[in-house]
């Protein structure tokens, strides 16, 4: 098995390796028996009875509308919400209705209603005039009508795929002049355009997960329905590009962009490797033999935490679940023991829960690999009792686990690195603590993308200003933008019971700030069920300093100077200041969430007692 990425091959190099093998999918095509076996899977059915129950109720109905005032409607406020929420909705009606299809058997009654549903669906998604987002265009003359068919973006190249894949399981339903147009479209829109002058994409001369998923979208719809020739000039190009992508991570494989777009990067990368390896036969693959992806992999069951949550720095929101069949594939790929445990762990949280038909990406990519890698009841392996610590060292972040004594799991991150990083919030320094899942030092995440959240104005929002994460502001000045701006780790290690985070920040201010020192440790005591946190501080003409920590809990009040409570369902937080230092009050903050909502956060500010140069600043943290 060559990696292409590793040794990049040429076209006539590539051409006879695929020419030996027909074309194929990982995903079998609609009536293999593969799809009963895995449909009747019991872990899997609450989720197959409620997509079956919905494509029921909506199958006469024709999709939500993406009408010309919904395209031009990002141009005129900058709102991506409005146009993308019916967008999403069309392609998870299709989906619905592909599940739907699939759990069809030869003998049921509706299998011929619910294939002209899923057929007509089909059309409609095909006969969009644009697949990007009105958000991605780039063309200005295009930008206000908020269409261009020849954009490649993440998510016309989703739709690439969709469509390409649709082809691929679906064809013997799929009229021959509808197949024809699909084909059609992919040529001229992605595989042509992308050939033509691939520099013009701005992706291809960045390192981030737009590389990775537009790829996937363009290269796995080719996978799927293309000719030798195409495919083998695409793998010929595109490999340089892919190789440049996972050069972004670091040798221990540490995600500059955070937990989600980990998942979506490095997920799909992922999946575009499964697809050339179906295509290829096993001879070719983007995946295997590479350290680097082995160590890339790891990174995903690290940031995960109990219930669903992650380590959620820089765009991400805290209860990002990472999908399990990602998880699944690359353990199972790499032979990752930690993947499969945290695959194992993710399903079974999402199956205790109604299943949600609508999140974003509950479309035919997830659940088709969602149902094909679920695995059955009594082959989850056994979660280990407590998560081994991790650093990464490239990154500088730090995650910990522990339980006490008392039989409560202790969860904590922090992070140093740099101002600079793709999704960048200006939050050197942040930590998070979870106790028994429940979320006491929280980080905001992803706030709602708006024209503004990539703009010059991005550190304004709450989100992803230091205002909003558990740091101090210092002479009026927050932490400010750039890799220049950076911390410097001097401690992320300990042993079994007690570990110690502690970083020098000084850098991360600017000048203005006047800071001269401006150390932080965090110290925990797993055993004793014990967080200690000590700012010191010097700044060059004294002036103020007031820290905070920030806490999506509702409950959050302050007895006495000393001491502050935070609490979160059956658990209640103690905060007692370290000497010299005292809360002060508490602030509410209210914030577009990622979904669009309405949401809060509070603020717990600490200052010192008695103005000083020299501010001493920290509390211990223990449940009461």
């Amino acid at each position: 098995m060559t990696n292409l990425l590793a040794n990049p091959l040429t076209v006539t190099e590539l051409r006879p390796i695929l020419e030996r093998h027909p074309v194929k999918s990982p995903l079998p095509p609609l009536g293999d028996a593969r799809w009963a076996r895995t449909l009747a899977n019991p872990r899997a059915l609450p989720v197959l009875d409620a997509i079956r129950a919905r494509e029921a109720a909506e199958r006469d109905e024709p999709l939500p509308a993406l009408t010309d005032d919904l395209y031009r409607d990002y141009h005129r406020t900058g709102l991506r919400l409005p146009f993308e929420c019916v967008y999403y909705e069309r392609r998870r009606r299709v989906a619905r209705a592909a599940v739907a299809l699939l759990a069809a058997g030869a003998g049921d009654g509706q299998r011929a209603a619910i294939a002209q549903s899923f057929t007509a669906k089909f059309r409609a998604i095909v006969s969009e005039e644009s697949w990007a987002l009105p958000a991605h265009i780039k063309n200005p003359a295009l930008a206000p009508a908020g269409r261009d068919p020849l954009e490649i973006d993440l998510f016309g190249a989703e739709t690439a795929n969709f469509v390409g894949e649709c082809l691929a399981v679906f064809g013997s339903v799929i009229p021959q002049d509808l197949r024809a147009t699909v084909s059609a479209r992919l040529h001229r829109e992605f595989f042509d355009n992308y050939l033509a002058d691939s520099t013009r994409f701005w992706w291809t001369q960045w390192t981030n997960n737009w590389v990775a998923v537009c790829h996937q979208g363009l290269l796995g719809a080719a996978l799927a329905v293309a000719d030798h020739e195409t495919v083998a000039r695409l793998l010929e190009h595109a490999a340089k590009y892919l190789a440049a992508y996972l050069g972004s991570f670091g040798d221990d494989g540490g995600c500059e962009e955070g937990p989600a777009y980990w998942g979506y990067g490095f997920g799909w990368f992922a999946i575009l490797s499964e697809q050339l390896e179906a295509r290829a036969g096993g001879e070719l693959t983007l995946l295997a033999g590479l350290a680097k992806t082995a160590a890339i992999a790891k990174y995903g069951p690290a940031v995960s935490w109990r219930g669903g949550r992650v380590v959620n720095f820089a765009d991400c929101v805290p209860d990002a679940a990472i999908r399990p069949a990602i998880l699944q594939y690359l353990g199972r790929r790499l032979g990752d023991a930690a993947c499969l445990r945290q695959a194992a762990a993710n399903y079974a949280f999402i199956l205790s829960r109604p299943p949600d038909l609508d999140a974003q990406r509950a479309d035919l990519f997830q659940w088709l690999r969602f149902f094909l890698l679920a695995p059955n009841a009594g082959t989850d392996p056994a979660p280990p009792t407590v998560k081994p610590d991790a650093y990464f060292a490239d990154l500088q972040e730090w995650m910990v686990t522990g339980g006490d004594a008392s039989g409560h799991a202790w969860e904590l991150a922090a992070k140093g690195g740099h101002n600079g990083v793709p999704h960048n919030h200006n939050d050197l320094g942040s930590f998070i603590l979870n106790i028994d899942g429940h979320s006491f030092v929280s980080e905001i995440g992803a706030p709602m993308y708006t024209a503004q959240t990539f703009s010059p104005r991005r550190y304004e929002l709450l989100a992803t200003r230091t205002l909003g994460h558990s740091l101090p502001i210092i002479n009026g000045c927050e932490q400010a933008e750039g890799r220049q701006y950076r911390a410097v780790i001097l401690s992320a290690d300990g042993d079994r019971d007690t570990v110690t985070f502690a970083a020098d920040l000084a850098t991360a201010y600017p000048a203005a700030a006047g800071v001269e020192k401006f150390t932080r440790a965090l110290t925990l005591h797993k055993r004793a069920g014990r967080l200690d946190w000590l700012d010191e501080i010097t700044t060059r003409a004294g002036g103020t300093c007031a820290s905070a920590l920030i806490t999506a809990a509702a409950d959050v009040h302050i007895e006495h100077p000393a001491r502050a409570l935070i609490r979160q369902g059956p658990l209640t937080l103690k905060l007692t200041a370290v000497p010299g230092a005292e809360w002060t009050r508490v602030e509410r903050h209210e914030y577009d969430a990622h979904d669009g909502t309405r949401a809060i956060i509070h603020r717990l500010v600490m200052q010192p007692r008695e103005p000083t140069a020299h501010p001493r600043l920290g509390a211990t943290l223990e449940l009461a």
